[in-house]
């Protein structure tokens, strides 16, 4: 690889390590530089550097599945950058449950924008009938 192509290798892991690359790869702006106009840090903005978890937190389950499988959401700290991590997790042979591979953990400080988008995916789902509204509506 070239110099240049090293350059954003290292430019992407950053990105990652503050949870502020897109789906696509395409480059977006952490939300503490949105909301205060910051420039880019090789370390983690002061609001993503919380207190330290000792353990992961979790904060809901539930069942994906008759196979075993669950949903779990926790909270969790990665090289001292709080998550947001949401995982399905199986049932090991000794009863025990094991993450999988597939998951989606995001900075803390994004979880504001997770929670509105999967309220647009419930509204949008009870406008499509695929789930009924919290009024009993149709579906």
């Amino acid at each position: 690889m070239t110099a240049l192509n090293w350059s954003k290798v290292s430019a992407r892991n950053r990105m990652r390590q503050r949870g502020t690359e897109s789906v696509s790869g395409a480059r977006s702006a952490p939300v503490n530089q949105l909301q205060h106009g910051r420039g880019h840090s090789d370390r983690p903005a002061p609001e993503l550097r919380t207190r330290k978890l000792a353990e992961p937190v979790i904060v809901s389950e539930f069942w994906a599945n008759r196979r075993g499988e669950s949903v779990r959401i926790q909270l969790r700290e990665f090289e001292g950058l709080a998550l947001v991590d949401i995982r399905k997790h199986y049932t090991a042979a000794d009863g025990t449950m094991q993450p999988t591979k597939k998951g989606l953990s995001i900075a803390i400080a994004r979880l504001p924008d997770l929670a509105k988008a999967m309220n647009q995916a419930v509204i949008k789902a009870i406008e499509l009938g695929l789930i009924k509204g919290a009024e009993g509506g149709d579906g």
